[in-house]
């Protein structure tokens, strides 16, 4: 089955890994728990599939680029109200300008802009003319509107002059490796640089090996799902997932205030074309989903519902809240429902059945290379 690329419903989740535990949930994949994939699916033979999983090699300069990077995460901003101001400052001015027949215009005047100077948002000589004067200092510039000036083509050419306060700029505290920082960004597990350095380095080696086996996996799924073949589609979950898009499309041309025939000529030129569009984009899903659960019947891969359970509870604390009754009351949804509306228990059949295919399908890359 070829992939398609979704462009018609993308929903984004952030899945946070945490530990937790609480209330038991039933995992629900109906009705993909009911079909004979037989009728279905024909799955590739993907047992001579090769699949490597990149070492992962932390050295020195990623180490201390890391701690760069987290120090310069960790600056602050302070508002400094001492000193010159220079080009790359960013400056907090007051300022007045007046026309050469002592006139004056709303745009020429303003309290309190921040300017980073050198941006080239004022006209020229206006951001250098402050270039070296103090902080707290009224400077005058004598100054000219470009020609053209495409902003008020009434000033092309004209003189002005601008009385420029500066009140203050603003400078970047860098973060400092010290016994404090070390200990809060490590969790505690770190209170010496030499520590730290091996936290980090601890961190990037987890994070490079998480990354490295999620790459091999997909590589994994992409080949068997690029390979399937998807002999028919069930008739009532496709009608399903089609209503389910209509529906929710529906919704977006409502938010808009928009007619639905105006929605769907201004975003797909007609109604035959967003039906075929939706079409192909609830085939691919379901047809998706289908080489998953029949990939994971295969393989006997049971997802049970203590994992699902122990799932929701690391998402629970992942969002910030104690329970699902908080969940439900600040989301307007039942944490179950979110649960399947973002696809977590295909995802974690999906992960599982991937991890034990991996483990077994590295065998074949070890052989290849002897």
């Amino acid at each position: 089955m070829k992939k398609t690329i979704a462009v018609l419903l993308v929903l984004v989740m952030t899945a946070v890994m945490l530990t937790g535990c609480g209330a038991e949930y039933k995992i629900n994949i109906s009705p993909y728990d009911t079909y004979n994939y037989d009728e279905y699916v024909v799955l590739p033979d993907y047992s001579g599939y090769t699949v490597s999983v990149e070492e992962v090699v932390v050295t020195d300069d990623d180490v201390q680029f890391e701690i760069n990077s987290r120090l310069a995460a960790a600056s602050t901003q302070e508002e400094v109200t001492e000193g010159q101001v220079g080009e790359g400052d960013t400056v907090n001015i007051s300022y007045k300008g007046t026309l050469e027949d002592g006139s004056t215009l709303d745009g020429m005047n303003a309290e309190n802009q921040s300017l980073e100077l050198g941006s080239g948002v004022y006209i020229d000589g206006f951001e250098k003319g402050l270039y070296g004067h103090e902080i707290g200092e009224t400077v005058t510039l004598n100054l000219n509107f470009p020609d053209p000036y495409p902003n008020n083509t009434d000033l092309s050419g004209k003189g002005v002059v601008f009385e420029v306060t500066i009140n203050s700029k603003t400078e970047t505290k860098q973060a400092e490796l010290n016994e404090e920082f070390m200990s809060s960004d490590s969790d505690g597990e770190a209170g010496t640089e030499e520590e730290y350095r091996e936290f980090i380095r601890k961190t990037l080696q987890e994070e490079g090996e998480e990354q490295a086996l999620y790459d091999a996996e997909t590589s994994i799924y992409e080949q068997i799902l690029d390979n399937a073949e998807i002999l028919k589609y069930p008739e009532d979950e496709i009608e399903a997932q089609i209503q389910k898009g209509l529906e929710q499309y529906q919704g977006y041309a409502t938010q808009s205030g928009m007619s639905w025939e105006d929605f769907v000529t201004s975003y797909f030129g007609d109604e035959a074309t967003f039906n075929s569009q939706l079409q192909s984009y609830v085939e691919s899903q379901v047809g998706s989903k289908m080489v998953i659960f029949a990939l994971c019947e295969k393989e006997g891969i049971k997802v049970s519902d203590k994992e699902y359970s122990d799932q929701i509870a690391e998402y629970l604390e992942g969002f910030g809240v104690k329970d699902a009754e908080e969940f439900e009351s600040y989301y307007g949804t039942s944490v179950q429902e979110y649960m399947e509306m973002y696809e977590v228990p295909t995802n974690m059949y999906l992960e599982k059945v991937l991890d034990k295919l991996c483990e077994q399908l590295k065998g074949n890359s070890e052989t290849a290379e002897q």
